[in-house]
């Protein structure tokens, strides 16, 4: 005797049948990465990639990000940004636009990773300095010229209650 699959899935032949609700659910458990990849097959999930619930906590690792995609995070109002051994690039006015999403607060960043950061420090130290709500910073594996400008940008006034600095200008320094 066959058993009967749920009258919920009994016409679903692709990945697009599926109910919103369950892709949602399997975008969930994808790594950011991927969700950005998806958001480039069609219209259904584009918007669905842009539901905020799946930028509350975003992880990347050794990529090359782009100005804009940061600023849209900030707009999806995220959480924990840990970007591990990446960096970040854009044209002066990208990173000028950056800072000044930034500075008009719509950072609501609690936790930043910046572990082995490549990019420019300038942009590394404009977003800790403009994310006020910042609480925790790992700046672990970095450069000293990274880190020094990061701390000469710090406001007074910035929530931070943990800093790691482990292994900085190198394993030996």
């Amino acid at each position: 005797m066959e058993k009967s699959s749920p009258s919920i899935y009994r016409d679903v032949h692709d990945l697009m049948d599926l109910p919103t609700e369950t892709i949602h659910h399997i975008m969930k458990y994808l790594p950011f990465q991927e969700v950005m990849k998806l958001r480039r097959v069609n219209k259904r999930l584009w918007l669905l990639s842009g539901m905020e619930l799946l930028w509350k906590d975003i992880t990347i690792s050794d990529s090359s990000l782009s100005c804009g995609l940061i600023s849209v995070a900030l707009n999806k109002q995220i959480e924990t940004l840990n970007i591990r051994n990446c960096t970040i690039q854009g044209s002066y006015l990208k990173m000028l636009n950056l800072g000044h999403s930034l500075r008009d607060g719509l950072s609501t960043i609690k936790f930043l990773g910046l572990q082995g950061y490549k990019g420019s420090d300038i942009i590394a130290s404009i977003i800790v300095a403009e994310s006020t709500e910042l609480e925790t910073l790992d700046m672990s594996e970095n450069r000293y010229s990274m880190v020094s400008t990061t701390i000469r940008k710090m406001k007074d006034n910035n929530k931070l209650t943990a800093i790691n600095l482990s292994a900085v200008g190198g394993h030996y320094a």
